[in-house]
């Protein structure tokens, strides 16, 4: 990652779009990283993409977010709110419910689904 990272420092115009929805499942002692989080000046053009449906067990709840600069996220924000579907309201209760109470058992979550 570092020698990516390295590459995207020198082309400046470049920006970084992440898709970690498999953040939380590895495999055989690797770690996860993101670019941002190897070289923390890439920080400012990196949009990182998420979300539960992989790591929790959810696929098919489709929630998900975004982080990454303001400008960014406000523009994502005006072409959402255009959109015509979005994700139910349950299925945002559900996914807030994974932060906050699965996060301790998650490493069982991805060891049964490495055995299967």
């Amino acid at each position: 990652m570092k020698a990516i990272t390295d590459v995207l420092l020198r082309h400046e115009h470049v920006h970084v779009l992440t898709d970690d929805i498999y953040e939380h499942v590895v495999y055989d002692g690797f770690t996860f990283c993101t670019p941002a989080e190897v070289e923390p000046g890439l920080m400012g053009r990196t949009l990182t993409l998420n979300g539960v449906s992989k790591g929790y067990c959810m696929t098919g709840w489709r929630v998900g977010y975004a982080a990454g600069p303001g400008e960014l996220i406000k523009a994502m924000n005006k072409i959402q709110s255009q959109s015509t579907t979005h994700t139910s309201s349950i299925s945002e209760a559900g996914g807030m419910t994974t932060f906050s109470c699965m996060w301790p058992t998650h490493s069982s979550v991805i060891t049964s689904t490495g055995t299967r």
